[in-house]
């Protein structure tokens, strides 16, 4: 096949700068009165204002005297402000900038009109704009566009958003011929290689599942237990349906993200279809656009009602559940051309290309109509519809919305991805070869998608988790309906796949991602369809891994494999992923390990924000510092503080936003006891150079954060911790907002205080404390204050302030465990020889590391300690290690390394007799290494023997070591890592397997709440001949307790599977519930519980009569069963069992009353009800 290339038709690219270069040679400007200085008859010449929120200032200006202002304070209408035409010459590459200051809010751009000769604007879809946002400085922005070939004229309208709030100034715009310097150059797409397009032969159902696959469904349900539970909870759902009365709405639906509390950001509950209720402010919201959203759900819950009843008459051949479809089909296809095309606003607007006649969005539309054509797939066979029923909805319904979906070419982003999606439901379904060669090969396409949306990483560009999952599940669905058809998107193709790798390479300890940018935290597991369907097609077992950490549950049962064999889960390492501009620090192990995430890339589209060189850190078993994610966009505080760079940890120049820009990662390393990473972003508050440090031992965090420009300005270094904060710094109220705007605005609870010294502040959490230090640094400012964390949580934030040219912030993280007492000394290291050098020192329970940067190849001077290295650490005390980062050298009484080259050695002794030793770089090393570490081992007895190890420490090749004069000598391969052991010492692999299971068993334990000291009952003494009666079983329902405290469940009816009701928001540790049981006889008995979580493990305390009936029951695990039951049946019928053993637990309990009071120790849960059994009596 020939590679096809795609190119545009207009230029997209945008930038923003701080002056386009100006020469003799520069093309003129032909923009008219481009500073607005000229006036005729009292009035600026060349433009003409259109609204009443639009002035000439002479408050600011960047050439001249005048400006134009833009103060727009309304919520539904924007700006106009347009310029008389001026000629321009068809096909033409035109550059146009325009100097922007915006003062609060954003939300404005300039337009580029192109006109015929007869003066008709030639309309542009998408928009030519060029975003003008531009927080508290002027700045330039440019952008390059071509004029149409039948263009004669242009012009250019100024226009803030109907739904933005902003005031800003706006002066000296220009358009020039030509692309010209300065101007932002658009990345080349790149090409890839068309599919033959083909189609099955068979009859349908063709698109959700085949014939095939549906008779499969029926043998797996007849062979397999937990398939044959979820067949039947899955009919019995169906049938709960079809009693249901079919309503389909009489109007399209509206935006979810307006269905959020405009007080606090809360999703909103619905109650009723006019009545909205926040649950955690508890006001009501009636009409719109709370009803249209609920009207949205009504529109989704019909398509995926016609999908699963589709399903449902496949898998039993009962008619009512095809009549039910039928039913909903012919009556969206009678209605759907009288729905009006609407946007997310609820405007009627026939033009406008994303709009959407069932949704607010064609987005919302291709959600809509996938389930709608696979429900239609399922049903067309099965007698109920006539041949012009058929035509009806094939015409009127199928292909009508299609076209709808296709009026928007969303080029690349997620948006396309969901129109090839929907579009190849309809394509595959009616087997219409144009629309499928579009949405696989075409401009836009699956194919497209995967060669320039996402990165060498495996990410999806917007850089967001979020839209990563929501891309995917639009490819997933697309390639499995191609998959059926005979098209087999998944062989070969390296970035689909690597797009359910990256997110396991990336999870943070807990599994969890962070919530960069317009994002929310989220499993790394993503939902269950992901990995079983990447199992089933690549059968990697990575994928066998991520499917075995769940209850396999519905998705399982219709698109997973019947076995799933045991696999090892990803190994976790410090990493960068350069594509998206991602930076990994790992130190520790066990789920108590820390983890530091740093964005340095791409701003990532309309879903980045500026966070540049902002990250999200975790330690003692959850993240402590959050990147804020996002909420509803609808809601004030998502616009006010999510996308505001106060709101990210990073430093904020002048209380305003960073530029939109990319990043540069100065360098990484990482060694077996320390890692270290580092990246630039200059152009974010240009012309301020900023760059910042991430240095990480097992038990630390080092942040070096350096600014500097020839003029003053307001730094502030931003942490939002979580946790209970305290400082012993002298801090007084403030009642005045930090700033106007910009997130500051949002900070509440502001205190503040001068802090000359150095200082500290803690963070207390359920792990520990995690505790700041900070060098001091005259004339700095500490303000304190509560943020907003993901999901509308709160934080306790910090601002660090200066006002400087230059300065270096110098802080040390440390996560404390409760049982750590000792002191931490933080202090600078005094460097000699190299005057860019700096150097810092830590002493803590472990030792004592000094570190030292500077200039590689530069030799610098600590005391005893000398090196030439970029970075050197060295650690003496109970773990000693050695870091050299670009350099050959490195001298001290503890350790002597020299290497062959400038590159990457590391080297550290864990325990006695056992080093790790490391290579980064690309060619071999040649290593001397001595000092008092390795001379005392040396000096024990024989000299030791190396291998190579694997990212398991398993040992591989043998590497010689000559041992003379107190030193090693030995080579390195090249980007490897070597276990050097001394006979009697353990192996890294037995040590580091150790180590891990004992992390993980403090931090679950340091987890866990305090409960009261309950007794352990006797065991018990059964009579000698005693039998063991037949009893039946004794249900409890979930909702049946009789007290609970330290919190409050919800009684549900609405979960999936529950059987009549059950509770959730058991959440809190330390929650619990008592329930009253009759037992009908004296015997042995079992507990079970009838629960789901979408943790991976929940923890209970399980007491009877008020005591523990045997130490085990102090702690009972509850495995993690996928989900909370919300669209899938996620229950799981549990025996309580010993967490050592497994054995199952029994109760020897008399006949009669008893009470069951289960504790929530860890992770939520909900639970549907509780059964005692009789049980075989364990061995005497």
């Amino acid at each position: 096949m020939r590679p096809c290339t795609v190119g545009l038709i207009i230029c997209l690219a945008t930038t923003s700068c701080a002056a386009l270069a100006e020469d003799a040679t520069a093309p003129s400007n032909i923009v008219p009165n481009p500073s607005f200085e000229e006036m005729a008859e009292g009035k600026v010449t060349g433009w003409t204002i259109s609204d009443k929120m639009s002035s000439w200032s002479t408050e600011q200006a960047r050439d001249g005297a005048r400006s134009l202002k833009v103060e727009d304070t309304s919520k539904t209408d924007g700006s106009n402000v347009a310029s008389d035409l001026f000629p321009v010459e068809p096909g033409q590459v035109y550059t146009m900038t325009a100097f922007a200051r915006s003062e609060t809010g954003q939300g404005i751009s300039l337009y580029a009109r192109f006109h015929d000769a007869t003066r008709k604007e030639i309309r542009a879809e998408p928009p030519l704009t060029l975003e003008l946002t531009s927080p508290g400085r002027w700045r330039q922005r440019a952008r390059v566009v071509t004029a149409p070939a039948n263009a004669a004229f242009m012009s250019l309208w100024i226009h803030s958003y109907s739904d933005a709030v902003v005031t800003a100034y706006i002066d000296a715009i220009s358009v020039t011929q030509g692309a010209n310097a300065g101007a932002p150059k658009t990345a080349a797409l790149k090409p890839f290689t068309p599919v033959p397009i083909q189609f099955t032969t068979a009859d349908a159902p063709v698109i959700y599942l085949t014939r095939e696959e549906i008779d499969g469904l029926r043998r797996r349900a007849e062979t397999l237990p937990w398939a044959k539970n979820l067949l039947t909870h899955f009919l019995a759902a169906a049938r709960r349906d079809l009693e249901k009365p079919l309503a389909i709405p009489e109007r399209g639906g509206g935006w979810y993200h307006h269905y959020a509390c405009p007080k606090d950001g809360t999703s909103l509950k619905t109650q009723s279809p006019t009545d909205h209720l926040c649950p955690k402010c508890n006001t009501v919201y009636h009409g719109d656009p709370y009803d249209a959203v609920a009207v949205m759900g009504q529109h989704g819950g019909l398509a995926r009602q016609a999908r699963d009843l589709g399903l449902a008459f496949q898998l039993t051949g009962e008619k009512p559940f095809a009549e039910r479809v039928k039913a909903i089909l012919l009556g969206y296809a009678d209605r759907y051309a009288s729905y009006p095309l609407h946007d997310v606003w609820g405007k009627q607007d026939s033009k406008k290309a994303s709009c959407g006649r069932v949704g607010p969005q064609t987005l919302d539309e291709s959600s809509w109509l996938i389930p709608i054509t696979q429900g239609y797939d399922l049903v067309r066979t099965s007698g109920t519809l006539s041949d012009d029923e058929k035509q009806h909805i094939e015409t009127d319904l199928l292909r009508a919305a299609a076209a709808v979906i296709a009026r928007n070419n969303g080029g690349i982003g997620n948006w396309q991805s969901w129109h090839n999606a929907a579009m190849g439901a309809v394509a595959f379904c009616l087997k219409d070869r144009d629309l499928a060669e579009k949405v696989v090969n075409g401009p836009s396409g699956f194919l497209f998608q995967m060669a320039n949306s996402v990165t060498e990483d495996g990410f999806w560009y917007e850089g967001s988790w979020g839209y990563h999952y929501y891309a995917l599940s639009a490819h997933l669905e697309l390639t499995e309906m191609a998959f059926r058809a005979g098209i087999d998107l998944y062989r070969d193709d390296a970035p689909y796949k690597s797009m359910f790798d990256t997110s396991l390479r990336f999870m943070a300890p807990n599994r969890k991602l962070p919530a960069f940018h317009d994002a929310h935290l989220c499993d790394a597991l993503g939902g269950a369809k992901y990995y079983e369907v990447a199992f089933r097609r690549w059968g990697d077992p990575i994928f066998a891994w991520c499917v075995n950490q769940r209850q396999r549950g519905q998705d399982a049962f219709l698109f997973g494999a019947d076995e799933v064999p045991a696999s090892a889960g990803m190994n976790l390492a410090s990493c960068v992923f350069p594509g998206v501009g991602w930076m990994i620090l790992r130190g520790g192990t066990g789920a108590d390990a820390m983890y530091l995430a740093m964005d340095y890339g791409p701003h990532g589209g309309g879903h980045g924000h500026p966070d540049k060189l902002g990250f999200t850190f975790y330690a003692l078993g959850d993240f402590v510092a959050h990147d804020p994610g996002c909420l509803a966009y609808a809601v004030p505080l998502h616009g006010e503080w999510y996308r505001q760079t106060v709101a990210h940890n990073t430093v904020v120049v002048d209380q305003a936003p960073q530029d939109e820009c990319t990043g540069a990662l100065q360098f990484s390393t990482s060694g077996p006891m320390f890692r270290a990473g580092a990246a630039s972003a200059d152009a974010a508050n240009a012309p301020v150079a900023m760059s910042r440090l991430a240095l990480m031992s097992d038990d630390y965090l080092i942040l070096v954060d350096t600014l500097s420009d020839t003029q003053k300005h307001v730094y502030d270094w931003a942490y939002h911790g979580q946790g209970e904060f305290a400082t012993p710094v002298p801090l007084v109220n403030s009642d005045a907002p930090i700033a106007a705007g910009y997130g500051y605005q949002r900070i509440e609870n502001v205190r503040r205080g001068p802090v000359d010294a150095m200082w500290s502040a803690a963070w207390k959490t359920k792990g520990g404390e995690m505790r700041l230090q900070m060098l001091d640094d005259p004339g700095t400012e500490l303000i304190t204050g509560a943020g907003w964390g993901p999901s509308a949580s709160r934080t306790a934030s910090i601002l660090v302030r200066r006002n400087a040219d230059k300065t270096r912030y110098m802080a040390l993280l440390e996560p404390r465990p409760a049982a750590v007492t000792d002191e931490t000394r933080f202090e600078r290291l005094p460097v000699e020889g190299d005057a860019t050098a700096w150097g810092l020192r830590v002493q803590n329970a472990r030792g004592e590391d000094r570190i030292i940067s500077g200039a590689a190849q530069t030799v610098k001077t600590a005391g005893d300690l000398v090196t030439d290295a970029r970075l050197a650490v060295i650690s003496a005390g109970a773990k000693p290690f050695v870091h050299v980062y670009d350099g050959t050298h490195l001298t001290a009484p503890t350790w002597n390394v020299r290497v062959s080259g400038g590159t990457c050695f590391s080297a550290g002794r864990p325990e006695q007799g056992q080093y790790l030793v490391g290579n980064e770089g690309a060619t071999p090393l040649q290593v001397t290494l001595g000092g008092e570490v390795v001379a005392g081992d040396i000096g024990a007895g024989a000299p030791p023997a190396c291998w190579v190890v694997d990212r398991t420490f398993a040992r591989g090749a043998v590497v010689p070591v000559a041992c003379q004069n107190g030193t090693l000598a030995f080579a390195l391969p090249q980007q490897s890592t070597c276990e050097l052991s001394f006979p009697g010492a353990r192996s890294v692999a037995d040590r580091v397997a150790a180590e891990t299971l004992a992390a993980e068993e403090a931090a679950r334990r340091a987890r866990l709440p305090t409960l009261p000291n309950f007794p352990i009952a006797p065991a018990p003494v059964p009579p000698a001949e005693f039998v063991n009666p037949a009893v039946p079983p004794v249900v409890i329902q979930a909702e049946a307790f009789t007290a609970q405290g330290g919190g409050n469940v919800t009684v549900a009816t609405d979960k999936v599977g529950c059987k009549d009701a059950c509770f959730r928001n058991w959440d809190n540790g330390g929650h619990w519930l008592e329930w009253t049981v009759e037992l009908p006889a004296t015997a042995w008995y079992q507990v079970s519980l009838r629960y789901c979580t979408a943790s991976t493990e929940a923890l209970r305390a399980v007491l009877i009569d008020g005591a523990y009936p045997t130490e085990a029951c102090r702690t009972v695990a509850l495995p993690g069963t996928g989900g909370f039951s919300n669209a899938t049946d996620d229950w799981k019928e549990l025996a309580l069992a010993d967490c050592k053993t497994g054995e199952p637990l029994r109760f020897f309990l008399p006949q009669g009353r008893h009470t069951l009071r289960v504790y929530n120790l860890l992770e939520p849960v909900n639970l549907d009800s509780i059964t005692f059994v009789a049980a075989v009596p364990p061995p005497k």
